[in-house]
């Protein structure tokens, strides 16, 4: 992603949806349904798009050497079983 800072104005709904404009959606990849992380810092709202694991599998540069019983314990511990 590059550096670059794009200020827009978004409107927070009745129900405290917050619309984001398409422009950015269309920056991120903003899809219905794609998960988004908000951090404040101060009086500042950071919106994150949550990477899907297949995508960031996908453009990892680390690759991590691991046995199948060691990535099946970390599945399920991931899955909460």
């Amino acid at each position: 992603m590059d550096s670059r800072v794009i200020r827009m104005r978004g409107r927070v709904g009745s129900k405290g949806e917050l619309f984001i404009p398409k422009a950015i959606r269309e920056i991120l990849d903003l899809n219905p349904g794609d998960e988004v992380e908000y951090i404040v810092k101060g009086y500042e709202l950071i919106v994150r798009k949550v990477p899907r694991v297949v995508d960031a599998l996908k453009n990892a540069e680390l690759r991590v050497k691991m046995s199948i019983d060691e990535f099946e314990d970390m599945s399920w511990e991931v899955l909460g079983l």
